[in-house]
Order: structure tokens, then C-alpha cells, then sequence
């Protein structure tokens, strides 16, 4: 799944990279984010119910260390 998500993603001027984590999905994006020293973090909304986050956008938005993006994805 990753291999495919990476050939839709990949462009000539786009570095694509990814980072494969057993971790909780908000406690990994923080530490990949962490790592790389991320500017920004986009992350979907799914899970979202009415105005409350679900548990991975929550968790990124609410500990993050740089700015966080919350993208419709469904």
C-alpha cells in the first residue's frame, strides 16, 4: 500500500519518503515529524464527528511543535 500511495504521490520536483511505524497513528506522525523537523503537518479528518476530532487528528493538532493543516478527506 505504501509502494502505490508513493508512485501517486511522487512528481520530478516533489521528495516523497516513507516511514513505516507499529506506533499509535498520532504518536508516530509526531515522531516522523519530530524527526524530519517538519514545518508543517497535514493530516485528514476522518473520524471527524461534527466538530469534535477523531483520536489521530487530535492527537497531532493538540501536541504538535509545528503548525498542523486538518484536510477534508471524506
Amino acid at each position: 500500500v505504501l509502494e502505490q500511495t508513493l508512485e501517486r504521490l511522487g512528481a520530478d520536483d516533489v521528495e516523497v519518503r516513507q516511514h513505516a511505524s507499529t506506533a499509535e497513528p498520532g504518536d508516530a506522525i509526531l515522531a516522523v515529524a519530530a524527526e524530519v523537523r517538519a514545518d508543517l503537518i497535514v493530516v485528514g479528518n476522518k473520524g471527524m464527528h461534527r466538530r469534535v476530532l477523531g483520536s489521530t487528528p487530535n492527537t497531532v493538532s493538540h501536541r504538535a511543535t509545528c503548525d498542523v493543516l486538518i484536510v477534508q478527506t471524506g
